[in-house]
């Protein structure tokens, strides 16, 4: 078997992948040079090659050195179960596979990889290539399947499903951030996205693209993606679009209106009251966006939060659908933090997001956050007629984001929402960035207190808006609103 393992070392050293002649064996059962897939690319020298037998390699691979590809049997055999029995788990440890910052020329093929703090990340300035890889059951903030900043790619034969990210990009994350990312998919060998999930862009987003990104996939979540589930983040006038052409799609949105409980099971149907789901996320994600005849979710009485019915948080909107309880005093959300996220940095807890969604309505219940120095009951970015209605959100503790957060919104329409009870030394009430228009209403800011103190710095207001040419605020009440600072007390500031 020893004997077999060197001839197939052999082969990949003639045949035209471009192998070089130094080719390293990795077996977990011990009969190859490592056990190990990082000693094998820790011993590597520019132009090596490492060979991977099956196995499910519980470690996480950096690699650091130029020039070296590392497959499995697929590649010699061709045989995609390979695919699935080499494995790289990653222990929830760190990233499966990290090529770092300014390595070149990179091959990795015939691999899977899962339980990592993102499948594999693509450092600035690397340059790769990789084939017929599957990163699954993968957790991140940020693109937890595959993470690719300001580099290089080729995506070719690449499965990317079942990857779960707390911020954004459960799928894959495409982040151009004051450089230039160049990422292809190849349109023969067609990559699939699929049943990813995440607080905003379920399966794809793309960062600070330089031009429109086209994505040929053989399998999509939905037949017809939107931004819901794959989104191009833009700065402002940016407006390159992701070209998204699926052969074919995981799952059919339900266009009925879905019902929540707390005894509620996911397994169910949710079509009623007697078959209704447990999560709140998970109904919005099944439920279809249907400009033409708009569907409900609606939340029945009860107290919704990870340590009372495994409610995941954020719980991101989706377009023309209500997300609808009970009534301020019977649904009660309580936003708690994923621990495996709690001491991310700069990482603030958000209880509900809406990311590029257009006609999304939030109504009759209230918010609340437990177990959280840094939360934000409402995080949106470039929405459309965002409707908040009959809400109360308290005793939150707003830190880099104030509880309402949104950056350039257009018609709004805030009816009867109540923001009270509110201490904080860093963002207040409500904070908006680049414009919004609409009209808030019938509303009540009250009893908050901003405790930052400084010589040297004003703090910020409690109440902050960028107001478009068209906002009112009508039959309002603001009251018992306090600041410590003493060089400037500044409660409300609206810009035009």
């Amino acid at each position: 078997m020893k004997g077999y393992r060197w001839l197939i070392a052999g082969l990949l050293c003639m045949i035209g992948f471009g192998l070089p002649a130094v080719t390293r064996i990795v077996d977990i059962s011990g009969a190859g040079q490592y056990t190990s897939i990082q000693t094998a690319v820790t011993a590597s020298s520019s132009g090596d090659s490492i060979l991977v037998y099956p196995g499910r390699y519980m470690e996480n691979v950096n690699i650091s050195v130029n020039n070296i590809v590392i497959v499995s049997l697929e590649y010699s055999s061709n045989d995609p179960s390979y695919i699935a029995s080499t494995i790289i788990d990653g222990g929830l440890n760190a990233r499966g596979i990290r090529v770092n910052q300014n390595v070149q020329n990179i091959s990795i093929r015939g691999f899977s990889i899962t339980n990592s703090r993102t499948g594999i990340s693509l450092g600035e300035n690397s340059t790769s290539v990789i084939t017929n890889f599957s990163p699954f059951g993968n957790v991140s903030p940020y693109g937890a399947g595959i993470n690719i900043f300001k580099s290089t790619t080729v995506l070719s034969g690449v499965r990317i499903f079942d990857n779960y990210a707390y911020i954004m990009a459960g799928g894959i994350y495409i982040n151009g951030y004051l450089g230039y990312v160049n990422v292809t998919f190849d349109p023969v060998n067609r990559c699939s996205i699929y049943n990813n999930t995440a607080g905003a862009g379920q399966d794809i987003v793309a960062h600070l693209i330089n031009n429109d990104l086209s994505i040929p996939l053989e399998m999509f979540t939905v037949a017809n993606p939107s931004s819901y589930y794959a989104a191009a983040y833009r700065a402002s006038g940016n407006e390159f679009e992701l070209l998204i052409d699926a052969q074919a799609f995981h799952h059919q949105e339900i266009n009925h209106d879905l019902y929540v409980s707390p005894e509620g099971d996911d397994a169910n149907d949710g079509l009623s009251p007697a078959t209704a789901l447990k999560t709140i996320r998970t109904a919005v994600y099944r439920i279809a966006s249907d400009s033409s005849n708009p569907k409900t979710v609606h939340i029945l009485p009860g107290t919704y939060s990870r340590t009372t019915n495994q409610q995941m948080f954020p719980i991101p909107l989706k377009s023309w659908v209500k997300v609808q309880g009970a009534g301020i005093e019977d649904t009660q959300i309580v936003g708690e933090m994923d621990p495996a996220y709690a001491n991310v940095q700069y990482n603030a807890l958000k209880v509900i997001t809406s990311f590029y969604q257009s006609h999304a309505s939030l109504e009759d219940l209230s918010i609340t956050s437990a177990g959280s120095d840094n939360s934000c009951a409402i995080w949106g970015f470039e929405d459309e007629a965002l409707q908040l209605k009959k809400l109360r959100m308290y005793e939150l503790s707003p830190d880099l984001y104030a509880v309402i957060n949104i950056r350039r919104a257009s018609n709004i329409m805030w009816d009867s929402i109540t923001i009270e009870d509110i201490t904080t030394d860093q963002m207040g009430m409500l904070y908006t960035e680049g414009y919004i228009t609409g009209t808030i209403r019938n509303s009540v800011f009250r009893n908050a207190a901003s405790t930052y103190t400084s010589n040297q710095v004003w703090a910020k207001p409690l109440i902050w808006t960028s107001a478009g040419q068209s906002f009112t605020v009508e039959n309002s009440i603001f009251t018992n609103l306090s600041m410590a600072m003493m060089m400037l007390r500044l409660f409300v500031l609206v810009e035009f």
